[in-house]
């Protein structure tokens, strides 16, 4: 008999159980399909019911006053799930609420989140609505979303089909998951057990199930490409820009192709500009307004370029977006408009890509905790099932699950063309190599460029020429690529590997001791016994040491009282200071240790070797693997904070970041100017480097005398590049309205924060929400969101807010969908929403820039490199904020039809002398001037004109 289990969901008045309460209860017994009995009821949980939670829930406040407490529910709580094992998703949320009110601790728990990321690895969102519809759960109940008896329902039928989902597994994959799910004690373990007793009992009656070696299932098949290397040409042919570009003509193959086609001079423009960059060996910056389409102006003369010379191109965007757009979009519309084959590539820094004989060096070892078993059972899933391999195709919710999946990637020093030749054709990062060989377009990420660039070039097939998009954010890519971090979690890490229980040394002392003569295991032992005290010893001294530098932050630079963690540049003299010869002392205890445990490591590497290829030490290449990568990292730690400690360099920043609580003190090192670096590597090292981006340009061409791109070729050091800009083909005259506010006061200033939530509330109820408001730090955007979320509520428009759990994706989701229900939203976002947001039409129709997005003035990679200018406002703080002010405002029109207002909240743009900077560099629009009263009416009167609809506001 199947066992019987109960479903259970709670509402409640908040996320922390520590500070909120329940509200809301609901369980359901079931067992297999039957429904056994269903119990719910209201709560009184105390206290206010938030505004969004009612709006989200349904819950009034007058409800759960009226409702019972939770003492008086607790006997038909408890009568409900007695010796059951509880199903829950998201399980840890509402076993925390449950345990804080001394509930439920005698029963076992089933998260049917964890099981879904298990059996569905590679869904796209596991929300509970969103895995029951694409699993077509029948829903039983009329009650809507987020009421804890219909969630209860749902979570029944969303097990019972992840029920069938096991029970499909192979034999020997469910085995494998459970004999190393007990090893570890994995509360899921039960689960696959009865899956396999049902498979079991099924095969009684039919065929026996096929016993294989476990590792033959989990293996990754890759799909590899067709085609061979390119064999480029020594004396390139030039293409001929003329043909190239009539392809875009009004009358060309593109309008003849595609239906929707528009004829652009910009991207004609731009297209003739590569084209000859590319025939004649020179460097280009591109600046291409939005609506040029300028993926397709540089695609289309690269790709004829490419495989008329067989000459790859490598293109690098900074978005995963920008990618994928690349190659599921623009690619495969340009292999429609030509007549030759072009083959295109997707290439990855290795720490996307899972390493096969790590993962069954991980599954001869079994995991070491619960989230290496939760990552393990899914790799078995999700192996035999991926065409590439890659992170991007499984969801990894947790952060050990991440930890874990760094220790079995490609970027493992333990994976080597050497150790991983046995398993190349079935390796994933192999697979993408053998793509990129045979490929003319080869499209990459910043990251991936720099990486390969520090390696001396060991990670792309040769090439010599580059298009970088996206490129105003090259120097931060340069700067993260090249920048270092270390914490004393980092560091305990991987001195734990030499002294835990299931560390790498424990585990070559049992293979080791099973092998190996006692006059030959006794060096070994010898060795392992030094490396311990060792590790041990740099352990201790850890400690103390990131003891005494918190003690010293806090006293010089972090002991206000603060909200956010503190940033503390370490220059010459903050080390002068008292207190600093004690954090040298401390590390130099560190070091000390550290270096003897590379020695040590150095030598056990080898004389494992040697007992290897001797005495055939059971997985000894593995080991030695293993040790090898531990040793690398550990020499890395210590060279790196030695030279922040003891030996700083005059082009690095050193910085501290203390936390407001707790004690995970960060040490970070950054290059000083990354200009000369990309100078020697980039350009100085390809042919032909042509950089893109809508915002390039810092100011209008001749203002002040200079050219507009001089900022961003003097921080690039791309000097010898030629310069082009193409304007946008969107009317923003006619499109456009740029609002600026006259009486409101400036940041920081008396009345500013007030003035700013109260006009929020009546411009996005006059434009009935289709507003995003654009923030330049969290802690305003909470105190906004906080102060005018319930008024907001009132009129009916709901408020999307970051921050508040909900990824960056689902929250766009969610605001364009609002359009579509013909409901009200606005959105709130900080820094990541300023670009790449991508919303056509009138579900976006009003962009409000409450600050201009200058950087913070105490981040240590800007005050040190602002001291490099003889005008560091002027000169550096500026225009780095001018080109995200650019940003966020092409955030509004993107598409001709669009119409819309821009809303700049900081009156600084007309009282500073440089706000003429920010609005000189915007397309020319219409400006209105206006008080912060009027500021709606003249919006909704602009955006309503076009429509013909009546204006909010006038009679």
């Amino acid at each position: 008999m199947e066992p019987t289990y109960a479903s259970i969901d709670l509402e409640t008045t908040g996320l922390n159980h520590e500070r909120d309460a329940i509200m809301e209860i609901g369980i359901v017994r079931f067992r297999g399909d039957e429904i056994l009995g269903k119990w719910s009821s209201l709560v009184n949980p105390g206290r206010r019911v938030p505004p969004s939670i009612t709006e989200l829930t349904g819950i009034t406040q007058k409800e759960v006053d009226e409702a019972p407490e939770l003492l008086q529910v607790r006997h038909n709580l408890t009568r409900m799930v007695k010796g059951l094992t509880l199903i829950a998703h998201s399980a840890p949320f509402d076993r925390a609420f449950l345990h804080r009110n001394g509930l439920c601790r005698a029963n076992a728990w089933l998260d049917t989140l964890e099981l879904a990321s298990i059996l569905l690895p590679t869904a796209a969102q596991y929300s509970l609505s969103a895995l029951t519809r694409s699993l077509e759960v029948p829903n039983p109940s009329a009650a809507p979303p987020h009421r804890a008896l219909a969630d209860a329902l749902m979570t029944a039928g969303l097990f019972r089909s992840l029920q069938e989902r096991a029970e499909m597994l192979p034999y020997e994959t469910l085995e494998e998951i459970i004999l190393a799910g007990r090893t570890v004690e994995w509360p899921a373990v039960t689960f696959f057990e009865n899956a396999l007793k049902s498979v079991s009992q099924r095969a009684l009656t039919t065929d026996p199930p096929h016993r294989r070696t476990p590792l033959y299932r989990a293996r990754h098949h890759p799909a590899y490409a067709p085609g061979q290397a390119l064999r480029p040409d020594d004396r390139p042919t030039p293409v001929d820009a003329g043909q190239v570009t009539a392809m875009l003509e009004a009358d060309g193959l593109f309008a003849n192709r595609f239906a929707h086609f528009e004829h652009r001079p910009q991207q004609v423009e731009m297209t003739h500009a590569v084209a000859n960059a590319l025939n004649d060996s020179h460097h280009l910056m591109v600046e291409a307004g939005t609506g040029t389409g300028k993926s397709i102006a540089y695609l289309l003369p690269a790709v004829h370029w490419a495989v008329h010379n067989e000459k790859r191109v490598v293109i690098s965007t900074n978005t995963i977006n920008l990618q994928d757009q690349l190659v599921t979009k623009d690619a495969p519309d340009l292999q429609q408009s030509v007549p030759f084959d072009v083959r295109t590539a997707v290439l990855k820094g290795r720490g996307n890509y899972i390493c096969p004989r790590l993962v069954n060096t991980l599954r001869r070892t079994g995991p070491a905790d619960t989230s290496e078993m939760q990552l393990l059972a899914k790799l078995l899933v999700w192996l035999p099932q991926t065409p590439s391999g890659e992170r991007s195709e499984i969801s990894l919710r947790s952060s050990g699950e991440q930890l874990a999946w760094s220790r079995l990637n490609a970027d493992n020093a333990g994976c080597t063309a050497e150790a991983c030749a046995h398993v190349a054709e079935g390796c994933p990062l192999y697979s993408a190599r053998r793509s990129a060989e045979m490929a003319h377009l080869i499209i990459v990420n910043h990251a991936l460029l720099l990486s390969d660039i520090v390696t001396g070039n060991k990670i792309l097939p040769d090439y010599r020429h580059l298009i970088i998009d996206e490129a105003h954010h090259l120097e931060n890519a340069t700067t993260n690529g090249l920048s270092f971090m270390v914490d004393k979690p980092t560091i305990e890490r991987h001195l734990a590997e030499v002294t835990r229980k299931r560390g790498v040394l424990v585990e070559v002392l049992g293979r080791c001791r099973a092998t190996l003569p006692p006059d030959a295991l006794a060096p070994v032992e010898d060795q392992l016994l030094h490396l311990r005290e060792a590790a041990g010893g740099a352990t201790q001294h850890a400690v103390v040491f990131f003891w005494e530098m918190g003690s010293f932050l806090q006293e010089h630079g972090g002991g206000e009282s603060r909200q956010y963690s503190a940033r503390i540049l370490i220059t010459q003299g903050l080390r002068i200071q008292p207190g600093w010869e004690r954090i040298e002392i401390e590390w130099e205890a560190v070091s000390q240790r550290l270096h003897s445990m590379v020695t040590g490591l150095k030598r056990l590497e080898a004389a494992l070797s040697d007992i290897t290829d001797s005495y055939d030490l059971q997985d000894g290449e593995d080991l030695v693997m293993r040790i090898r990568m531990l040793r690398r990292d550990i020499a890395d730690i210590r060279r790196n904070a030695d030279e922040l400690i003891f030996d700083p360099s005059d082009e690095t920043i050193y910085w501290a970041e203390l936390p407001v609580r707790g004690d995970r003190i960060l040490l970070h090192a950054a290059p000083l100017q990354v200009g000369p670096l990309v100078q020697e590597h980039v350009f100085h090292q390809k042919d032909s480097v042509i950089l893109t981006s809508a915002t390039l340009q810092t100011s209008s061409p001749g203002c002040d005398g200079r050219s507009g791109f001089d900022y961003i070729r003097e921080r690039l050091h791309a000097w010898e590049a030629d310069e082009l800009a193409v304007g946008s083909p969107f009317d923003y005259e006619s499109s456009t309205l740029l609002y600026l506010p006259t009486d409101i006061p400036e940041p920081r200033q008396p009345g500013y924060q007030r003035l700013i939530e109260s006009s929020l509330i009546a411009l996005v109820t006059a434009l009935r929400g289709r507003t995003m408001v654009l923030f330049t730090s969290y802690s305003q955007l909470r105190q906004t969101g906080n102060a005018i979320r319930g008024a907001l509520a009132d009129a009916g428009v709901t408020l999307y807010q970051q921050g508040e759990g909900i990824s960056r994706q689902q929250l766009l989701e969610s605001f364009r969908a609002a359009e579509e229900t013909n409901s009200m939203a606005v959105l709130f976002g900080t820094r990541s929403f300023w670009e790449g947001v991508d919303i056509p039409g009138p579900a976006l129709s009003c962009v409000v820039i409450v600050k201009l997005p200058f950087d913070v003035p105490s981040d240590p990679i800007f005050r040190a490199r602002q001291e490099s200018f003889e005008n560091p406002f002027y000169e550096y703080a500026v225009p780095e904020a001018v080109l995200r002010f650019r940003q966020g405002f092409g955030r509004l029109i993107r598409a001709k039809t669009d119409r819309g207002v821009v809303v700049s909240m900081d009156k600084r743009l007309l009282t500073k002398g440089y706000g003429r900077f920010f609005l000189e560099a915007l397309p020319r629009c219409t400006v209105q001037r206006g008080t912060i009263a009027s500021m709606a009416k003249a919006a909704a009167a602009w955006i309503n004109s076009a429509t013909g609809l009546p204006v909010a506001g006038r009679e």
